[in-house]
């Protein structure tokens, strides 16, 4: 097998969860290094936790490799791009995968190694749902012939990765991940209403994941992923004074339909929405770690109206700005 290839005491293990405790409200960490800034929030319920953490690489860090480490967890993951681009290795995967915004997938992968490599400067969050082996198996075991028999393959603690890189994180989805991290019940119910909204959200992956039908896609040619690749690359370059879609598609040699499209298919957001997402991801950075007024952080961040930067952010986070910086 490949993952005898490199031992396992010469690659640094996961550190696992062991040490995190049931809290009503999620452990937030701060990363900060000379290239890199981010933040990490967990959430443990029972046997299940769940993990978002969200990096910002500066513009000059074109490729930034993460550091291979052993998985040596029982846990079964879901893992699901918010934001950014991934390229992730398994030494059972014959190739790297690439996450790009939007995927998602369900893996097992105890007693191999991985590795995650971010794409680009900007924002980079992914959120992920670790369920315990054991749990997992009390849970789908009864259900394993409407699984193709994936419980089969973790009780031969055989490694598997369930995706389709064309299927993208759904509306339904994203309102459940955001559930996920709300306190809606207390007392005995709690921990009953997560597990049941993590079971749901896996009934969406799944069901997604095992439609069959075609996807279309807009980039059909040689080198039309990278022109979209670029057209972010210039976006995030020049967001102080973004191109119209005109013009930035004439600068990636593409046209305007396969540029909206074609970032759609890849991103799963609209050029400026993209561009807004990125902009806010800022705001909240600057919120967190500095002094500034929030006029000056609206202003900073493209944002003549404080109010309207209130209101985009609370739509997007929420929360108002002045409720994160208490």
């Amino acid at each position: 097998m490949q993952n005898n290839q490199q031992p396992a005491s010469s690659l640094p293990e996961f550190p696992g969860f062991d040490w995190l405790t049931e809290t009503d409200k999620p452990v937030h960490f701060d990363i900060k290094t000379r290239e890199v800034n981010g933040q990490l929030r967990l959430l443990k319920r029972g046997d299940i936790h769940i993990s978002e953490g969200s990096l910002s690489f500066g513009a000059g860090l074109a490729t930034h490799a993460g550091v291979k480490h052993w998985n040596n967890l029982p846990v079964v993951e879901m893992n699901f791009v918010m934001q950014g681009n991934i390229v992730q290795r398994n030494s059972f995967m014959k190739e790297e995968v690439p996450f790009a915004q939007g995927y998602h997938n369900i893996m097992y992968n105890q007693g191999h190694w991985e590795q995650n490599r971010f794409y680009g400067a900007g924002v980079h969050c992914n959120f992920t749902v670790n369920i315990a082996k054991h749990r997992f198996m009390e849970l789908m075991l009864p259900h394993s012939a409407a699984l193709d028999g994936i419980t089969d393959n973790i009780l031969a603690n055989k490694p598997f990765v369930k995706h389709q890189t064309a299927k993208k994180i759904t509306p339904a989805m994203s309102c459940l991940i955001a559930s996920l991290w709300q306190q809606q019940y207390i007392g005995p119910l709690r921990n009953l209403h997560f597990e049941t909204k993590v079971l749901e959200l896996l009934l969406l992956q799944w069901n997604q994941l095992n439609d069959t039908a075609p996807v279309y896609s807009v980039l059909k040619q040689p080198g039309d992923k990278d022109k979209i690749y670029a057209a972010r690359e210039l976006l995030l370059q020049m967001k102080d004074a973004p191109p119209t879609l005109q013009q930035l598609a004439r600068l990636c040699y593409t046209n305007e339909y396969k540029l909206k499209n074609g970032f759609k298919e890849l991103f799963n957001d609209t050029v400026f929405g993209y561009l807004n997402t990125v902009k806010l991801e800022e705001a909240k950075t600057l919120i967190q770690n500095t002094h500034k007024s929030i006029a000056e952080i609206a202003a900073d961040c493209g944002y003549a109206n404080p109010q309207h930067f209130s209101r985009a952010f609370k739509k997007k986070y929420g929360i108002t700005p002045g409720v994160l910086r208490k």
